[in-house]
């Protein structure tokens, strides 16, 4: 794997000007590294989104957040480093087409083009709980998910062979999910993201959960096992060179092959997806070495709602492990509200949601809503949104929503009701 922060810091030390694009969690990670081991930050910040432009956020050294035309204004020859997977090929596709920029002036530059397609069937792999491989978690009855067979061989060829005939031959399969649009997108076909949800156990019993972890009470050893699916995949080249890792087994932490799950990423871009319940000491060196981010949902700010809606006493220990967490790195937590209608859309968890993320230092809060409530979001629930994002501005966090691997649905009312 390519080391991008060192690439950076040398042509830093050479007096060329760097640019990073994209401000949010990678990007923490990058300048927490860059000052970390070379005591060096980049040029400029540079975001599409108009209402990070302007500002700072705690993580950011400082540094204020530019718009792109404003950057090329200044500086014109400058390098770029997109540090963001979910958008790379749309930023890509920004700076070479529209803006201009040589491809040999983006540090991270793959090739892209411009068409209609989807960009989950384009990178990604997503392995569930029910041993199927498939391209998103939504994926319709017209694009049948591939079931585990056992061999990874056989599993595999399948689904590429499933990926690229729907991309080449695109007969409606998706319906009309706005997720299939024309924009940029990668020309190699590689994966760039893998999405690890099989199973596993789980300590609480949060009241919005569906997943079989809820109840179980071991795991399914028939499953696929991430190791496994790496190596294969590795083997066959075919991930890509900065490719990423979200896993969510159930509560990773108290997985029974936990060690094989944690030791396992050592991608760009890893994300665990915890309630932090449990210190673990194996994920606490992942944070603090790798690029690594742990998503925990707590979904209120009171003890008495953590407790309704996570089924456990746990508020207290939880905060203490966001503290223990959190000093492995700035930006290492992005802490997750998950809006329940009736339950915590209220002004007392929203305001002590917001105190918590700032005294144990989470710098990234993320903005969520029920799968399993209605849509559209009621009016107090949006109105509870939009009081936590504005929370967020005033104490110079940044602020997530979670509009990636969702339903089309659920994502634009999300986007309505944050925006």
């Amino acid at each position: 794997m390519r080391d991008y922060v060192k690439e950076i810091a040398e042509l830093l030390d050479a007096g060329e000007r760097v640019i990073l694009y994209s401000v949010g969690g990678d990007t923490l990670n990058i300048l927490r590294a860059l000052k970390q081991r070379f005591d060096r930050l980049p040029t400029a910040l540079c975001d599409h989104d108009a209402r990070k432009q302007n500002q700072t956020f705690q993580g950011l050294y400082g540094m204020c957040v530019s718009s792109a035309q404003f950057i090329i204004s200044e500086y014109p020859d400058a390098f770029w480093f997109i540090s963001t997977l979910d958008y790379k090929f749309q930023i890509i596709g920004e700076l070479t087409d529209v803006m201009k920029i040589s491809p040999d002036k983006i540090i991270n530059y793959e090739p892209v083009v411009k068409k209609r397609s989807c960009a989950y069937l384009e990178k990604s792999l997503v392995c569930d709980e029910h041993r199927q491989f498939s391209f998103c978690w939504y994926q319709p009855a017209e694009l049948p998910a591939v079931a585990f067979s056992g061999s990874y061989k056989d599993s595999f060829e399948r689904l590429f062979q499933l990926r690229d005939k729907t991309i080449d031959a695109y007969n409606q399969e998706c319906g009309n999910c706005s997720f299939l649009c024309t924009d940029y997108y990668p020309v190699e076909r590689k994966l760039r993201w893998i999405n690890y949800g099989v199973g596993g156990v789980c300590n609480f019993d949060c009241m919005y959960c569906h997943s079989n972890a809820r109840t179980a009470k071991s795991i399914d050893y028939k499953t696929p096992k991430l190791p496994e699916i790496l190596a294969y995949l590795k083997e066959h080249d075919m991930l890509a060179e900065d490719y990423g890792i979200n896993i969510a087994p159930g509560e990773p932490t108290v997985h029974p092959e936990k060690e094989q799950l944690f030791g396992a990423m050592d991608c760009y871009s890893n994300v665990v997806n915890t309630n932090l319940a449990v210190f673990n000491e194996q994920l606490f060196r992942l944070t603090a070495e790798n690029f690594t981010k742990l998503v925990v949902s707590i979904d209120s700010g009171t003890p008495e709602t953590f407790e309704k809606v996570k089924g456990r006493d746990y508020l207290g220990r939880v905060c203490e492990n966001l503290k223990r967490y959190s000093a492995a790195g700035f930006g290492v937590i992005v802490l997750k509200y998950v809006f329940i209608p009736g339950v915590n859309d209220n002004e007392k968890d929203v305001d002590g949601f917001s105190q918590i993320c700032l005294e144990t230092g989470c710098l990234i809060g993320n903005i969520s809503y029920d799968y399993n409530a209605p849509l559209p979001i009621p009016e107090r629930t949006v109105a509870m949104m939009k009081r936590l994002r504005d929370n967020f501005q005033r104490l110079h966090l940044l602020c997530t929503s979670n509009i990636v691997y969702s339903a089309s649905d659920y994502v634009k009312e999300l986007k309505k009701s944050v925006e």
